[in-house]
């Protein structure tokens, strides 16, 4: 039997070791563990304290001659479980009262959703701090949540944007209603992922055995690390922040049902 040893990164828009609680292969033991940062897991991976790095796709980003230099490779991915954002609103995006305030830290989302409804004020969580002359929100995004959540359930805004993890963290009462790129609707809005959304990447020393890698990898999750790191890789974060991308694998059979 082989040997893993996985260390992981997670971050609260994409809880990497989830994907690995029930992970089950009889010819393979897998031991994990959690790095806080990405320059300790590469650490670790180059001086052999672990065979595996695991870790959101978005933290490679502009790192990747970083990964280079320590001798380590991307040598697969697993396919996104939940890549679309979610609104936390009692009401749908449709049914939002004139005028009211949803709030979203990304660019493109709030360019989609100013796109798909009219009438609504789109702000980042800074700019309505700024309006009302509060202390912006400070952390990461499940700190900006929490922030976010309390505005809505003492009225102040209708509703926010966040991550579909983050959602689930925040244990918020409020319905979630997802952004989805297909809508259920004919004529609906369309919402495109943002980059390497809930995408997991893995990383490991070169030469690693693909025989090992082949029981940890997913095929779709590959094709989605190799379309987005070929057209957006090499982007700068201001305009990495204006694009949207959806990677996915298709049956003939649905692309015929949604024609």
């Amino acid at each position: 039997m082989d040997e893993l040893k996985l260390a992981i990164i997670d971050t609260p828009d994409c809880s990497v070791s989830s994907q690995f609680e029930e992970f089950d292969d009889e010819e393979l033991h897998l031991t994990s563990f959690s790095v806080t940062d990405f320059a300790q897991a590469i650490g670790m991976l180059s001086e052999g304290d672990a065979d595996m790095l695991a870790m959101p796709a978005e933290l490679l980003h502009g790192k990747q001659i970083e990964m280079l230099s320590a001798g380590c490779e991307v040598v697969g991915a697993r396919t996104p479980r939940r890549p679309n954002l979610v609104l936390v609103s009692d009401d749908k995006l449709d049914y939002q009262p004139r005028r009211g305030i949803i709030l979203a830290e990304s660019v493109l989302v709030r360019r989609q959703l100013r796109r798909a409804r009219g009438g609504l004020r789109i702000l980042s969580p800074a700019a309505f701090a700024s309006i009302c002359n509060q202390d912006g929100p400070e952390g990461d995004s499940l700190d900006v949540a929490r922030w976010m959540e309390e505005l809505r359930e003492s009225g102040e805004i209708e509703g926010y944007i966040t991550s579909r993890a983050v959602y689930d963290s925040i244990g918020s009462t409020a319905r979630r209603h997802a952004l989805l790129p297909d809508p259920k609707d004919r004529g609906g809005s369309h919402f495109l992922p943002l980059p390497y959304a809930d995408l997991v990447i893995l990383l490991a020393r070169n030469r690693f055995p693909s025989s090992i890698t082949k029981r940890v990898s997913e095929t779709e999750g590959e094709t989605c690390w190799h379309i987005q790191n070929q057209m957006i890789s090499g982007l700068d974060s201001e305009m990495l922040e204006r694009v949207g991308i959806l990677v996915r694998h298709r049956q003939v059979r649905s692309l015929m049902k949604q024609a």
